[in-house]
């Protein structure tokens, strides 16, 4: 069960969270069709959920980034929690 429906945390809101990616990527807002790929961590849910209608944006977990992705993007952001994740993976398969 998501921890917002607990009041742990807020519920998810497209609007915020636009306002969020408009400031991580340096814009006013998000009023041309720019595409953004966001990396999210597997666990979260409240970004994942608050952006997933936005026709400009591609949200996909750690785990599923590839190259076709990046370069179709005009912008990519990484949650703090997913770039993390990613970089820890990165280390251990170049130290195999």
């Amino acid at each position: 069960m998501p921890f917002w429906r607990y009041g742990f945390l807020p519920p998810p809101r497209t609007k915020d969270a636009l306002a969020v990616l408009a400031t991580a990527i340096g814009l006013s807002e998000l009023s041309r069709p720019a595409k953004v790929l966001v990396v999210v961590h597997r666990d979260d849910e409240v970004t994942w959920k608050s952006l997933r209608n936005v026709a400009s944006v591609h949200v996909l977990t750690e785990d599923q980034l590839n190259t076709y992705d990046v370069l179709a993007s005009d912008h990519v952001v990484f949650t703090e929690q997913a770039l993390t994740a990613f970089v820890s993976r990165s280390a251990k398969e170049a130290s195999k």
